[in-house]
């Protein structure tokens, strides 16, 4: 989950007390008999959630808000912390009422409602560089209660589908709640073909969050996520002779913010104040702290809507757009996707409330769902009414297991497999291919499989042909072996 974190209080580390939280900690109490070594919400840390007790996620805002709150007056400071706590909260919220559930009967093949979750989160204001980063640390406990009193765990399957989602979500709340307690604007950033589009608060200099992401860019002898990233890909591109996909870029970021990661030194937030200060005036040119006093002074003055502001055609353009984004990404998809998709469409706009943007949201879902080509078959077999829902769903298939699609992907499919079938290509010769696949290319020769994967392909006739293997089988290397020795 991307997001925010960190009051201005000088602690390292906070934790947030909720009094319904703490109730539902007290009855799994009583109900278990287990104390509070064994639950998060008795304050287990990392390494018992690896072993099960419950999900850590991190919660971190954007650099330019960091950024203002690391050099700004403690006033200003204390609005920045309250928008990311009131985020945090409402991201908490959609979470307890749209994602936290238990599964019930064989295989868990009903998903029932929870009264809540049980969640510690534990406010940061710096990154392992030492650079002003706001996050928290929350973790969400893996038992959870059934409305019919009963201790079963969290179903994990639908949380995970909903990740990106949630982290979507507590980007657009926090946009609310900055535009209110401050009066901000976001604009949006180009992060790369690779990556989506990032939003920083209008006004704060591209310079300045260089100098607080040395994490990323790499500073004093060490080196950056950036840097790693770039290094890895190339080793990628080396192996494979291809560039990697979306999907592996983001596995090689994950590994060099893994390989990059320094150990962590405790600093006071006074010191590190001082320093944050101190190096943003050498980047501004100005007294740091003025200048974010001038930059929030200036207002953006951004109108904020309610739902009913947009009206069925404003509502209708944006799920289509939604629809193509999701599309260019993936075959196939569901409600959390469209959810996530929808959620960085709305960005650029401001809403007056919490509720407002999550009804603006629900139309575009339902909007581009509508659009959508359903995969899933309807679920056809009688339901108690137990488990039937006021929308028409039931416990047995809820509507965001439902797979969806579209017309223009299946075509495409067809097409492709049609080619498949079409037998119109050139065949070379069994003669031809073992004079081919018999020469050394760099001093390497084919291995069998290699060799009978290339003479099935070059003689098969097939206008379209699959070579399919795991992972280092040697596929790549076949065919590129294979073209160097028909261009010689």
């Amino acid at each position: 989950m991307v997001g925010v974190a960190v009051s201005a209080a000088a602690t390292p580390a906070r934790a947030h007390r909720n009094p319904d939280c703490e109730a539902r900690r007290d009855a799994y109490r009583d109900a278990t008999g287990r104390g509070d070594r064994t639950h998060p919400g008795g304050g287990v840390g990392e390494e018992a959630a690896h072993r099960g007790c419950g999900v850590r996620s991190d919660v971190s805002p954007p650099k330019s808000l960091s950024a203002i709150w690391g050099v700004a007056d403690a006033g200003t400071q204390s609005l920045i912390a309250e928008a990311h706590h009131a985020a945090m909260r409402d991201t908490l919220a959609l979470l307890e009422q749209r994602v936290a559930a238990t599964r019930v009967g064989h295989g868990g093949i009903a998903r029932m409602p929870v009264v809540g979750v049980i969640a510690t989160a534990f406010d940061h204001y710096d990154s392992r560089p030492a650079d002003p980063q706001l996050h928290t640390h929350l973790v969400v406990s893996n038992k959870v209660q059934g409305e019919d009193g009963r201790w079963r765990s969290l179903d994990s399957r639908t949380l995970h589908r909903a990740t990106v989602a949630l982290s979507a979500s507590y980007n657009a709340f926090l946009t609310d709640h900055t535009a209110r307690l401050l009066d901000v604007a976001w604009v949006a950033v180009d992060r790369g073909k690779d990556r989506n589009t990032g939003w920083e608060i209008d006004g704060v200099p591209n310079g300045l969050l260089a100098e607080f992401s040395r994490r990323t860019t790499g500073g004093d002898a060490s080196a950056g996520i950036a840097a790693a990233t770039q290094r890895l890909i190339d080793g990628y591109v080396a192996e494979h002779g291809r560039t990697p996909s979306r999907t592996a870029v983001a596995k090689l970021r994950q590994q060099a913010t893994l390989e990059t990661r320094p150990e962590k030194e405790l600093h006071s937030l006074a010191e590190l104040t001082a320093q944050w200060r101190e190096r943003a005036t050498a980047v501004l040119g100005e007294d740091a702290t003025t200048w974010a006093g001038h930059l929030l002074a200036q207002g953006a003055g951004q109108v904020r809507l309610r739902a009913d502001d947009l009206d069925a055609r404003q509502v209708e353009d944006i799920a289509t757009v939604v629809l193509m984004e999701v599309a260019n990404r993936r075959a196939t998809w569901g409600r959390w996707n469209l959810h996530a998709e929808a959620m960085r469409q709305l960005m650029g706009l401001c809403f007056v409330t919490t509720g407002d943007r999550i009804a603006a949201l629900d139309q575009i879902v339902q909007h581009a769902e509508a659009q959508s080509l359903r995969l899933t078959p309807g679920y056809d077999r009688p339901v108690p009414d137990t488990y039937l829902l006021a929308d028409g769903t039931n416990r047995f298939q809820s509507a965001d297991q439902v797979a969806y699609s579209s017309q223009d992907i299946l075509d495409a499919e067809t097409r492709l497999l049609q080619r498949s079938e079409t037998e119109d290509a050139p065949r070379l010769t069994a003669r031809l291919v073992a004079r081919h696949t018999t020469r050394k290319i760099g001093g390497v020769a084919l291995a069998p499989d290699q060799t009978a994967a290339i003479a099935a392909t070059a003689r098969s006739g097939l206008t379209l042909d699959l070579l399919v293997g795991p992972a280092g089988a040697g596929k790549t290397t076949a065919l590129v072996s294979s073209a160097v020795n028909s261009l010689q």
